[in-house]
């Protein structure tokens, strides 16, 4: 039987959907499914947000 996924976040998440959030630092960018990290890239790669954002 599956179990249910609390929306538990990081402080300073922005949310996206009700379990998809993002963070970020100086340096990196890190998205978030409930609490679990699902991919991080640099601020300034564009290309890899834009790969990550059509996958979700």
């Amino acid at each position: 039987m599956p179990q249910l996924q609390l929306p538990m976040f990081p402080g300073g998440m922005s949310l996206i959907k009700a379990n998809l959030g993002c963070v970020r630092d100086a340096q990196s960018l890190t998205c978030f499914y409930g609490n679990l990290p699902v991919f991080t890239h640099g601020v300034d790669d564009l290309r890899s947000f834009r790969m990550i954002t059509s996958q979700f």
